[in-house]
């Protein structure tokens, strides 16, 4: 029983284990299970269906139920107790302990101290034997040698900062867990939220008014209540060419063409440095000067994607009074408004 990169064996009841692939236990192809997972842990899970060809999936909804696990003997209590102190309806998991795979910085140190530590004791262990073999000549010989309390003294100092580094080392494991407690249900909780978005796309039979409402959704998402009257979405319409170039450029998420088009409406992309807010020019200079409108609105580009092959691009009018045009979705190469 382990967990890896992209396998975890985990354990439905003493004698039923389940082989868990990232897109299994997640849905998602490439998630490292290391990030995620702790060996150990006792986890609740959706089983999708029973033997003897188990299925689960750990990506359950957190707002759903959760059934107290089987026990062992009729009448017992469960196998497993619930990770968390809760009215529990999908039974608990649990992957066994095992020791990581590669050793870390840490560990490398503490094999150090040990076998350091264990040298000092052995040394001093050796001049007291002969200590004791040997026949004293004046009084003053009879006592502790000056290397022996040197070796004692090392070895005791020795054993403290193994002490102390066993408990950083149990303090790290700690906090290793609870960050990837975190990290697994911020991606449970994204997964649901995108699956609640999905069912958001559909609602208008105009395209204008579904991208309306979405980013109006999206907006009051992705904003606290006291951030809303500072971050207000301005007026901002759409071109003629906007859906026909959105639909041309495929491979790219269409919430995510949702928020970053509620940076640029709220006008917090200009504070996002990864949006790669600026003007798109007439030539690929960078003294060309910026592509304009006879009506004075100058044509902005912003990143949709980072390092991907034709990353995607959000070009827009920032019109003379104000209104932010929608113009295109475009590849990286094209520069067309």
């Amino acid at each position: 029983m382990h967990v890896e990169r992209e396998l975890c064996i985990a354990r439905l009841f003493p004698d039923v284990e389940v082989d868990l692939t990232p897109a299994q236990a997640f849905d998602d192809t490439d998630l490292d299970l290391r990030t995620v997972l702790t060996p150990g842990e006792t986890l609740t899970a959706l089983v999708l269906a029973t033997g003897p060809h188990w299925r689960i999936s750990l990506a359950r909804n957190p707002a759903d139920a959760v059934l107290t696990a089987p026990p062992i003997l009729r009448g017992g209590p469960p196998w497993l107790e619930p990770p968390q102190a809760e009215d529990t309806t999908a039974p608990e998991l649990a992957t066994d302990e095992v020791p990581p795979a590669e050793s870390t910085d840490l560990d490398i140190d503490i094999a150090a101290m040990v076998a350091r530590a264990i040298d000092a004791h052995n040394a001093a262990a050796d001049l007291v034997t002969h200590a004791d073999d040997a026949t004293p000549t004046r009084a003053e010989d009879s006592g502790e040698s000056p290397e022996l309390a040197a070796m004692r003294l090392e070895r005791d100092r020795l054993l403290r900062e193994l002490r102390a580094a066993e408990n950083e080392r149990a303090s790290l494991k700690d906090e290793t867990k609870r960050l990837r407690t975190q990290v697994r249900e911020a991606k449970i909780a994204l997964r649901h939220a995108h699956t609640d978005a999905d069912l958001d796309h559909d609602l208008f039979g105009d395209p204008g008014d579904q991208l309306r409402y979405e980013v109006h959704l999206s907006w009051a998402r992705r904003t606290t209540p006291g951030e809303k009257a500072a971050l207000p979405i301005r007026d901002w319409t759409i071109g003629p060419d906007f859906f026909t170039t959105w639909a041309a450029v495929e491979g790219i998420d269409r919430q995510k063409v949702v928020d970053v088009i509620v940076d640029v409406v709220t006008g917090r992309v200009k504070d996002i440095p990864a949006r790669h807010l600026h003007q798109l020019r007439s030539g690929l200079g960078g003294d060309d000067p910026p592509v304009t409108r006879p009506d004075g609105a100058t044509c902005w580009r912003v990143y949709l994607q980072h390092k991907t092959a034709s990353a995607r691009r959000l070009h827009y009018w920032q019109r003379t009074d104000g209104v932010v045009e929608l113009s295109s979705v475009r590849l990286h190469d094209d520069p067309t408004p």
